[in-house]
């Protein structure tokens, strides 16, 4: 939401975040929602076990109050918008019930391909499971690194496109095909849906709008309407942060 639009957000309730000391504003929107977990090993989450351990050396021990709250409704493949300050774990909010549930779907994947040569098929360029849009490189490139963190060792691989970045190197890794997690810059990615043919949206389950008010004040919307409207199958999961 704009802070000009001269609407505000109510915020649903304020709690204690005990990894920056101080009182955090939280705010989610979605319907049929799902109760708050305290611990990120709750049987709600159902998170992978090198996940968890990821999430461990990551420092991550705890849940935040967005994270207590906006996970579980991710995990249960709710739209949900929601809204709390820098430094309160947003990211992580929302990557890590991303991440668990591609590892989940390529687990099983395995078990369905075992013994068939549907498996050996070549792919055309990429076909990421997620779309996570940002305003910036500098975001783009966090949280991208940050996916990659918490994934490391699971079969999970993100990648940031942003203007700024050589191009030729984009293509080069579009075109492999390994890209579970997509992180872009709207300018960006509909330059290389538009112009290149090594990437398509087909696939995509969870599609993430990072920052969205600093997206629509600095007037990415046209290009969000586009990527949606062109590229985007007609039913994801829109979490708005």
């Amino acid at each position: 939401m704009s802070a000009s639009s001269g609407q505000k957000l109510t915020f649903e309730g304020e709690e204690l975040d005990y990894n920056t000391d101080r009182d955090i504003q939280y705010c989610i929107r979605g319907s049929n929602k799902k109760s708050s977990i305290d611990s990120f090993s709750d049987p709600q989450l159902g998170l992978n076990g090198r996940l968890l351990h990821n999430m461990n050396k990551a420092g991550l021990q705890k849940p935040t109050p967005i994270q207590r709250h906006g996970m579980p409704q991710l995990v249960a493949g709710l739209d949900v918008m929601c809204c709390s300050h820098t430094g309160s774990g947003k990211t992580a909010a929302y990557l890590l019930p991303i991440i668990n549930s591609i590892v989940g779907e390529a687990s099983a994947s395995r078990s369905v391909d075992k013994g068939s040569s549907s498996s050996s098929e070549k792919t055309s360029g990429a076909q990421p499971t997620a779309l996570i849009l940002t305003p910036t490189r500098e975001l783009a490139m966090q949280i991208s690194k940050d996916a990659n963190m918490f994934g490391d060792g699971l079969p999970v691989y993100s990648f940031a496109v942003f203007g700024g970045q050589l191009l030729g190197y984009e293509l080069e890794t579009l075109k492999e095909g390994r890209v579970d997690i997509l992180v872009a810059t709207p300018g960006r990615l509909l330059h290389l849906l538009s112009e290149f043919d090594v990437l398509t949206l087909g696939k995509i389950q969870y599609f993430v709008v990072d920052e969205a008010d600093e997206m629509f004040n600095r007037g990415f919307f046209s290009n969000i309407r586009n990527i949606v409207d062109q590229f985007l199958i007609p039913k994801v999961s829109y979490p708005l942060f």
